[in-house]
C-alpha cells in the first residue's frame, strides 16, 4: 500500500494526520447495538475500532497494535491555525 511504499506507519497518519474526515467518539459497550441500530436506521455506517478503560493502569492513551505489542500514544496531530512563520 501507499504507507509502506513511502516507507511510514499507517497507523501513525491515521492517529496524526491532520485530514480527519471521520470522527471518533467513546460509548459504554452496553449502549454500543444501540447506537449501531440508530446508525443503520439513517443509512450510516459506525465501526467499532478499539475500547477504553478506566485508566487505573497508567496514565496516557496507550494503542495495542494487531500483533498485541501496547505503545504510548503522543499528543500530537496536525494543527491548522498554527503560526508557521
Amino acid at each position: 500500500d501507499f504507507a509502506d511504499y513511502c516507507r511510514k506507519d499507517p497507523i501513525h497518519w491515521a492517529l496524526n494526520g491532520g485530514e480527519d474526515f471521520q470522527l471518533v467518539g467513546t460509548i459504554p459497550a452496553n449502549q454500543w447495538a444501540g447506537l449501531v441500530e440508530a446508525f443503520r436506521r439513517q443509512g450510516l455506517a459506525v465501526y467499532r475500532c478499539g475500547q477504553v478503560d478506566d485508566g487505573t493502569n497508567g496514565i496516557g492513551v496507550f494503542l495495542r497494535r494487531p500483533d498485541g505489542r501496547v505503545e504510548p500514544v503522543a499528543k500530537s496531530g496536525y494543527n491548522h491555525f498554527a503560526n508557521t512563520d
